[in-house]
């Protein structure tokens, strides 16, 4: 008995917050537990994909994380999506902490896309000037 006293005392912030997810459980219906939330992104990410915010952020990380002087390189999918979605991915990856970017998945795009981020670069160059 003395362990188990010792253990929960020194582990008290622990136990208070599983007895409270347990109770918020309980007593609402709506409370999401961390499966919920994990299935709630997978749901959003599978209606409209990731937010174009993505392509800055991990690209920045990234360069954070990485030693001075490493080449980072922006991966755009071209395949599965409309022209002007390819487009504002081209223009957030070249405005972002990447040196470059990379397109993969032509070889299943349609041949719309073929082009469709022409322009892009530049359009990037404004952005980050503003």
């Amino acid at each position: 008995m003395n362990r188990v006293l010792s253990w929960v005392s020194h582990h008290a912030l622990l136990v208070v917050f599983f007895v409270l997810v347990i109770v918020l459980a309980i007593a609402s219906p709506t409370f999401r537990t961390p499966a919920n939330l994990i299935n709630i992104v997978e749901q959003r990410f599978r209606a409209g994909g990731f937010p174009i915010s993505l392509v800055a952020d991990q690209n920045a990380l990234v360069r954070e994380l990485s030693a001075p002087g490493t080449y980072i390189y922006s991966g755009v999918q071209m395949w599965n999506l409309p022209p002007e979605e390819l487009f504002e991915a081209a223009v957030a990856s070249y405005a972002s902490d990447a040196d470059d970017v990379i397109y993969y998945c032509y070889g299943w795009a349609a041949s719309e896309l073929i082009g469709a981020s022409n322009g892009a670069r530049e359009a990037a160059a404004e952005r980050k000037s503003c």
